[in-house]
């Protein structure tokens, strides 16, 4: 019982310690002095049914200041108008071009290969991946350019700001920012040289064009679910310089899901993957942040029940702050988060064993 506690509470603790960096040390999208560069950017959109998103997304880069711009987007396939929605975006401005994705090859995921096919059309000096509901800013490519030629990066990753606008949305987003800045301190992505520490959100992803080039980044992911991470693990290995942000001011938005059933639906296509495919990782990790606080209570351990509360609390409030979210609500949400946090987790480990991974239509192999 003793070692049990000792190894539940150091856990807390020290993801306490992680979210308190994370908070306290700013790895955050930074504001600037925009002028204008002569560095060229392709923003390079993959749309599979779109519709509701792409035409503000498209108009708010377009809008973009103080960068030398092209704008990509490619209609993998989809079965609405997101085509003609592009196309009426874009009527009149030479920087911006419709493309239509080609037969998705056996042997890869459908996201991986709709990015290749925009890396292989590209002519800009650096490719920044957005995903189709990713809303910029209009300083918000040249504040990310800003930085990275400041810390003289190979790769730039941003977790952008998750608007939330149903009750659903808010059970289920934070999840995301509460499993990266209470496990992995940001800076340490960049500081340490190891693949392992990792991390990257594939709705904002810089890249060198002539670093791609030559490794095709996506092309070696080509298979992985979350290609996101494996891009930087890859990018790592290489010995290129990367760094991973938050933007709790809200530079770069995005919805990433539409309500509760989209949000399980997500989450559960790439929760195994984060926590490296293994399910015995995953559910140690349950069992150190959910089971062990029900087995405290149940042993009538109250005071270390009591104290393990409070660590929880201020993992909760940092981790809101470092992503811009409101710490009490984060608070009030935090039982029902845990057991849907819990739901995703076993619907995760089904997926893989059953090989039923599906998302926009696809089957994923």
């Amino acid at each position: 019982m003793t070692y049990l506690l000792l190894v539940v509470l150091g856990f807390a603790a020290l993801r306490f310690w992680i979210a308190f960096f994370n908070w306290g040390s700013r790895p955050y999208l930074k504001a600037g002095v925009v002028k204008d560069s002569a560095v060229k950017l392709s923003v390079l959109i993959p749309a599979r049914n779109e519709a509701a998103n792409i035409g503000p997304v498209v108009e708010a880069v377009l809008a973009a200041e103080g960068v030398r711009l092209e704008l990509l987007v490619l209609d993998d396939h989809s079965e609405d108008n997101t085509s003609a929605l592009v196309l009426r975006a874009i009527e009149g401005d030479s920087r911006a071009r419709l493309l239509q994705g080609r037969t998705l090859p056996a042997d890869w995921l459908g996201k991986s290969w709709a990015c290749h096919q925009l890396a292989e059309a590209a002519t800009g000096d650096w490719l920044v991946f957005i995903d189709a509901d990713v809303l910029l800013q209009p300083k918000a490519l040249a504040y990310a350019l800003q930085q990275a030629e400041k810390g003289k990066l190979d790769a730039l990753s941003v977790f952008p700001f998750q608007e939330m606008k149903t009750r659903g949305e808010q059970f289920t987003v934070p999840l995301m920012h509460q499993l990266l800045l209470s496990l992995l301190p940001l800076w340490f992505i960049c500081w340490f040289k190891f693949p392992s520490l990792a991390a990257a959100n594939g709705q904002f992803i810089m890249l060198k064009a002539a670093d791609y080039r030559k490794h095709r980044w996506h092309e070696q992911v080509r298979f992985e679910i979350v290609e996101d991470i494996a891009i930087f693990r890859a990018l790592k290995k290489a010995g290129k310089k990367v760094m991973t942000l938050t933007d709790p001011a809200g530079f770069i938005r995005c919805r990433m899901y539409g309500g509760f059933r989209e949000g399980i639906n997500g989450f559960s296509k790439n929760l195994l993957s984060g926590f490296g495919n293994s399910a015995f990782v995953l559910f140690t990790y349950l069992f150190l942040t959910t089971y062990s606080w029900l087995l405290l209570w149940w042993l009538g351990a109250r005071f270390e029940f009591i104290g393990l509360s409070l660590v929880v609390v201020g993992i909760r409030v940092y981790v809101s702050l470092a992503a811009g979210q409101h710490p009490g609500r984060n608070l009030l949400f935090h039982l029902p988060q845990l057991l849907i946090f819990n739901w995703i987790a076993w619907k995760s480990v089904y997926l893989r064993l059953t090989k039923q991974y599906e998302w926009k239509g696809r089957r994923l192999r």
